[in-house]
């Protein structure tokens, strides 16, 4: 976060723009281009002093801004009382059931698929478009639900780079912490140590494979 008084009140920030007038414009377009580059946002849009934006709040992280207002300062110029979070608040998904197509049951649904097609074809002059789709949309979702089998997502936020291996090393690294805990054996802390530094290396190893894998050329 960067706040002040930065005495350049020619600036539109909602259009990132200049007052051509201005007499300070060669330093309006330094400071919107200086942001710019550091991926800064200008979040205070009231006047802080004489109806003009004299004083900023730049953030990189405005999402964390939950509210933004002035006050009557010490001075001739307003102060910026900003509410925002300290850290990101993540938001949990929830488990969700996804189908599993390659293990669907592809003859059974064309064998119901046709007979559906043929009774539907025959009746639905018959009846209006939002009975048809009511019909359509029903027999879509029972044929996927009894030949497409589905499992429950994790609403766990797990690493890409985790994999078993590294999760059974972390596993023993923590009941050898115990043991060397409950026992004080010297030999039993040496070796724990030693596993602990080698578990750390194996999955800063993998963490940085995972992240070259998807790093985007010339990034």
């Amino acid at each position: 976060m960067l706040g002040g008084d930065f005495n350049l009140g020619d600036i539109e920030w909602d259009s990132e723009t200049v007052d051509p007038k201005s007499t300070h414009k060669s330093a309006c377009d330094k400071l919107i281009h200086l942001l710019r580059d550091h991926q800064l946002s200008q979040l205070l849009r009231e006047h802080t002093r004489e109806n003009r934006l004299l004083d900023l709040f730049c953030t990189n992280k405005p999402s964390l801004v939950k509210s933004m207002s002035t006050i009557p300062g010490i001075s001739d110029h307003d102060a910026i009382i900003a509410d925002s979070d300290i850290k990101p608040a993540y938001v949990k998904k929830k488990p969700r059931s996804i189908f599993i197509f390659s293990k669907a049951n592809w003859a059974k649904m064309r064998e119901d698929t046709t007979k559906f097609a043929t009774e539907f074809l025959r009746t639905y002059r018959n009846t209006t478009v939002e009975e048809n789709w009511a019909s359509l949309k029903l027999f879509i979702t029972q044929i996927m639900a009894t030949h497409i089998p589905t499992k429950t997502t994790s609403k766990r936020q797990n690493l890409p780079w985790l994999s078993g291996e590294l999760k059974r090393q972390t596993c023993k690294k923590h009941r050898m912490y115990k043991k060397c805990k409950a026992y004080n054996d010297p030999d039993a802390i040496v070796t724990f140590k030693k596993f602990k530094k080698e578990t750390a290396k194996a999955r800063k190893k993998a963490r940085v494979e995972v992240c070259q894998q998807v790093r985007v050329p010339g990034v």
